[in-house]
């Protein structure tokens, strides 16, 4: 065999030989230790096409969309305490943040396992959800589906998104008014109580570009099209707020469709720095999620990578 036989051979083994290496890397609970934001979006359905009566909080009709939105920091022993906000269908849960405690029940070698945790919402008994996790990119992501729902609504369904902003080992960076201060890019997609609609819901996606000030206040522009009605653009403004913790509440005003408000309250959670953060509208007849990034820092006019 030549020289140059040989080497091509030891190449396509080498090559062949990467997808087995990979796959026999172990995952376990030391793995996800660390802080975590997740959400997770799906809906509610019952197919009676008689009148909801169960599951509750639906809008008329037999689907409810459903969004949550928080943070979890777990231990090398797969224990996880956060906190998180919920919507389904005409159910809020508030705009303080509600706490919650995970608990990693099985972490399999190839990286798959189940999460437990418990939640209460406003006017049902506390509940325990049981999801099947599926852990990425060295414990960088996490993948989750539901698998049991005991005392909640047994018609939902989700996908849940975990994403790991810090590293247990790593020194805490504490966000705070500098963490929102540049140039933003919103982009939102919702489901509206429209009166005009017999209270239907109406599709609805923004696009917010603004620029926040090191003070919390921020002015933009709203571009928008909702339902079958024109498309909106104009001019908004509002508050942000930033805990140490990297969760915010924002406010949002609509001067030229609004001028009296109330103004629409958003909660959220930054990562990477500040470059970009998940959120979610807590204003009654509005459910949503929106995801957005930093194009600009300090008004200089370059773009964050």
């Amino acid at each position: 065999m030549s020289r140059h036989l040989k080497i091509i051979v030891m190449l396509i083994c080498l090559c062949a030989l990467v997808p087995v290496i990979h796959a026999q890397r172990k995952c376990s609970t030391q793995m996800l230790a660390g802080t975590y934001v997740f959400y997770e979006k799906g809906s509610s359905s019952d197919f009676d096409p008689t009148p909801v009566t169960w599951p509750p909080f639906h809008f008329a009709g037999v689907m409810a969309p459903f969004v949550n939105l928080g943070e979890a920091t777990f231990t090398p022993g797969g224990l996880g305490d956060g906190f998180y906000w919920i919507k389904v269908g005409a159910m809020n849960s508030g705009l303080d943040a509600i706490p919650v405690h995970f608990t990693i029940t099985e972490m399999n070698n190839d990286c798959t396992g189940k999460m437990q945790y418990n939640i209460s919402l406003p006017g049902m008994p506390p509940a325990t959800i049981e999801e099947r996790i599926i852990v990425m990119n060295d414990g960088r992501e996490i993948r989750s589906v539901p698998r049991t729902i005991e005392n909640g609504l047994p018609t939902l369904a989700w996908i849940g998104y975990g994403r790991r902003i810090r590293r247990r080992e790593e020194r805490v960076k504490s966000c705070g008014p500098q963490t929102a201060s540049g140039t933003y890019v919103y982009s939102c997609e919702n489901l509206l109580v429209s009166p005009a609609n017999n209270f239907r819901n109406v599709a609805d996606a923004t696009i917010f570009y603004i620029a926040a000030e090191r003070d919390g206040s921020y002015t933009g522009t709203l571009y928008e099209k909702v339902g079958s009605y024109l498309p909106v653009e104009t001019k908004v403004l509002g508050k942000t707020a930033v805990n140490q913790d990297c969760s915010f509440s924002q406010t949002l005003l609509i001067p030229e469709y609004f001028p009296d408000g109330p103004p629409v309250d958003i909660r959220g959670v930054f990562y990477d720095e500040g470059k970009k953060f998940y959120s979610m509208p807590m204003t009654d007849g509005i459910l949503g999620f929106c995801q957005g990034k930093r194009v600009t820092s300090n008004n200089l006019y370059r773009i964050d990578e």
